[in-house]
This record gives structure tokens, C-alpha cells and sequence, in this order.
């Protein structure tokens, strides 16, 4: 889930964690773009209907044969 900072503070508290990925505002694409710098919440798992939705693939695990 990409979440942005509230403050330099809360910047600091949730870069902390090594799971969250921060993310510049210029990566940041979308119809309703607030222009703040954000993070990336790497520890959460959330399930999309992707027919729905717009998503780019940033890594994919093979299975070996």
C-alpha cells in the first residue's frame, strides 16, 4: 500500500522499519495525486481484482522445472 508522510517526524518513524520503502512523488503516478513523498507499507498484504484496477509487476518469482 503506497501511504504518504504527514511530517518529517512521521517521515522518520516509518522509515525506521526496514519493510517500508520509500517512495519519490515523482514515481508516483494516478488520478488523484496529492504530491507528497511517500513509502511503500511492504508488511501488509492486500488481494485486488486486477481487471479492475491499473498495476505494474515488480517482481515475479519462477518456478523451477
Amino acid at each position: 500500500m503506497l501511504c504518504s508522510f504527514h511530517n518529517e517526524r512521521h517521515k522518520r518513524k516509518k522509515l525506521k522499519y526496514k519493510e517500508n520503502l520509500p517512495v519519490k512523488e515523482q514515481r508516483i503516478t494516478g488520478k488523484r495525486i496529492n504530491n507528497k513523498k511517500g513509502y511503500i507499507k511492504a508488511d501488509q498484504l492486500y488481494y485486488f481484482d486486477k481487471s479492475k484496477i491499473e498495476y505494474k509487476l515488480l517482481a515475479h518469482k519462477m518456478k523451477k522445472t
